[in-house]
């Protein structure tokens, strides 16, 4: 019999079992945007364009994470077309 996992981490955590549902990389950071903790943080490129990086899960309140620089780009042997 199979049932989706939904189902398995409600009948678990319902037996006072801690269950979590596992995610891939995209359920992982949707679930993060829908929790509202803001996975992806953007940091300007000197070409103009932007870098999409993710974004320090740890939040401290004295000394915060800082994005100051994007990525050196990839070079063109690295870049697929």
């Amino acid at each position: 019999m199979t049932r989706p996992a939904s189902h398995w981490v409600t009948a678990l955590s319902t037996a006072g079992v801690p269950a979590g549902q596992v995610n891939d990389i995209a359920g992982a950071f949707a679930l993060a945007e829908r929790l509202g903790l803001r996975p992806i943080v953007e940091i300007p490129r000197p070409d103009g364009g932007v870098a999409r990086l993710t974004r320090n899960p740890i939040g401290l309140s004295v000394t915060p994470a800082s994005y100051r620089t994007p990525p050196p780009p990839l070079p063109d042997s690295m870049i697929r077309s």
